[in-house]
């Protein structure tokens, strides 16, 4: 079986404990993308996937109106999160494929870049995968290097300016994490303190759970299993929490860590994926406990393991997470 790999945050939980760098960017390219203009990279039609839907005008409509509402969407979660480099530009994907093959323009940016991997029947037939999310795998990197400095995947139907200021915090507190720990402002021993430490802030905050994707098992137990406060609500809510930066608010949000597939050309296959439970703070993002998939833990406390890959929060996956609460 072959492991397709997205790198999330969980790459930071990992270099903590070893020096493996999973192949991602080295301190000089993070310092880079500081420095240099990012590139912010928006959707387009798709020519294959708008020859397949526009025999229907009114699908047609929504794939375009997706398209705008997307790259508006990102826009603002930018404007209103990113800090770690000051100058950003806003830029087509055909316009990016041009600016990578010129040669004098390829020294002078850094670049956010989302391969969007819309679900052809939920655009184009009404069978019964017509609800299927799309995957958006996202990378930030140099247009002079080829390997990404880092990525993450994440699944939606449609993403909110919540859902991608989440994504774009990850991205954030990575590269920041990454200066701190090669700069000397945090060692290996104080980035795994400061773990345990914010798992002890939940106890201050409330824990908001997506009702859709508890387990039935866990909504019938999660007073017995949780001792803090917590609220079962909707998306809506926990978007708004995410927007308002509450910091009184904690969150679980679940992300594909990796894929299991068996082909070397593998596309991606919702039913292989592999999820990571995370416990995020409304406030900036930060994890605060996580019930990750055994291959990539840390052992000990820190090991909050499942072997589930379900995109659902379990009973396991809670008392996992609350190991790390004193």
């Amino acid at each position: 079986m072959k492991r397709i790999y997205w790198i999330t945050i969980v790459t930071l939980l990992v270099m903590a404990k070893s020096n493996a760098q999973m192949g991602y960017g080295k301190l000089e390219d993070i310092n880079e993308i500081k420095e240099k203009i990012l590139l912010v990279v928006l959707d387009e039609e798709s020519d294959n996937l708008s020859k397949k839907i526009k025999k229907n005008p009114e699908k047609f409509k929504v794939y375009k109106e997706e398209i705008n509402q997307y790259n508006a969407t990102l826009k603002a979660a930018f404007e209103n999160t990113w800090t770690f480099s000051s100058n950003i530009e806003y830029v087509s994907q055909s316009e990016f494929t041009t600016l990578q093959k010129d040669k004098s323009k390829k020294d002078k940016y850094a670049y956010f870049d989302n391969q969007i991997n819309r679900s052809p029947d939920r655009l184009n037939s009404s069978s019964s995968r017509a609800g299927d999310p799309d995957t958006y795998s996202m990378i930030i990197g140099l247009t002079n290097k080829k390997k990404p400095v880092y990525s993450m995947m994440y699944t939606t139907l449609h993403p909110t300016e919540a859902d991608l200021t989440f994504i774009i915090q990850q991205f954030q507190n990575y590269l920041i994490s990454r200066v701190e720990l090669k700069t000397g402002e945090k060692s290996k021993k104080e980035i795994k303190a400061e773990l345990i430490e914010n798992a002890n802030l939940l106890k201050t905050k409330t824990l908001l759970f997506d009702e859709e994707f508890v387990d039935k098992n866990l909504k019938e137990d999660i007073s017995s299993i949780y001792k803090y406060d917590y609220k079962l609500t909707t998306k809506e809510d926990i978007d708004q929490a995410i927007l308002s930066r509450n910091k009184d608010i904690a969150y679980v949000r679940a992300f594909p860590l990796m894929q299991q597939s068996g082909g070397k050309n593998s596309v991606v296959k919702l039913s292989k994926l592999v999820y990571v439970q995370y416990v995020i703070s409304a406030l900036d993002g930060k994890i605060l406990g996580y019930a990750a998939p055994s291959s990539v833990g840390l052992g000990g406390n820190l090991g909050a393991l499942t072997r589930s890959s379900n995109h659902n929060t379990t009973k396991k996956d809670l008392e996992k997470i609350i190991k790390n609460i004193d």
